[in-house]
């Protein structure tokens, strides 16, 4: 994902909101899960979590933060460890291509 952000022209050191998805069995078995993600930093993003094609519940974060190898990295074991604790999977995380500042 990064390196096709770079192709893109994208400045990675620039600030922008990274949304991440993690899907669990049921929005009451998220519940916890998303309060720990709240205290983590992360916003819970409640107008687009939904129940999925497959009968899951999608919850939609994100953070605002540069798109680079450490700080995307960081956040996203940090996201993964959690959501594998209280029960669910995360499916990846996504972000606008940001160029450098008046291009």
């Amino acid at each position: 994902m990064l390196d096709q952000l770079r192709k893109r022209g994208d400045d990675g050191h620039a600030e922008r909101q990274i949304d991440h998805w993690v899907y669990f069995d049921d929005d009451k078995a998220a519940a916890p899960f998303v309060s720990a993600a709240e205290a983590a930093g992360f916003t819970h993003d409640a107008k687009h979590s939904h129940r999925a094609e497959d009968g899951t519940y999608c919850v939609r974060l994100n953070h605002f933060g540069p798109a680079t190898i450490e700080s995307v990295s960081r956040r996203t074991i940090a996201l993964r460890r959690k959501a594998e604790e209280f029960g669910g999977k995360c499916d990846g995380w996504e972000t606008p291509v940001v160029t450098g500042v008046g291009t």
